[in-house]
């Protein structure tokens, strides 16, 4: 039962989950938009770290989201 919920799982990720050694081929970045019938959508995001880190993909989510919710990716910045 927990190996077909894992492999279920795993289609939702753009890359092979778990992978130590990876190949000349292997992407640095990769992601994958899944949606759902009920209307839902779950992005995955897999990187190595020599093309992503925590701050590029906090700034990816938060350019999704802005131009999801109309503002054509135009981030809001906050200066305190």
């Amino acid at each position: 039962m927990a190996q077909k919920v894992l492999e279920l799982l795993n289609q939702l990720l753009p890359c092979q989950s778990f992978c130590s050694i990876p190949t000349s081929t292997s992407p640095h970045i990769a992601i994958q938009v899944n949606t759902f019938d009920c209307v839902g959508i779950a992005i995955a995001l897999c990187g190595s770290h020599k093309g992503v880190n925590a701050i590029t993909v906090s700034a990816f989510f938060k350019s999704w989201a802005a131009f999801n919710r109309g503002s054509n990716g135009e981030l809001q910045t906050h200066i305190c």
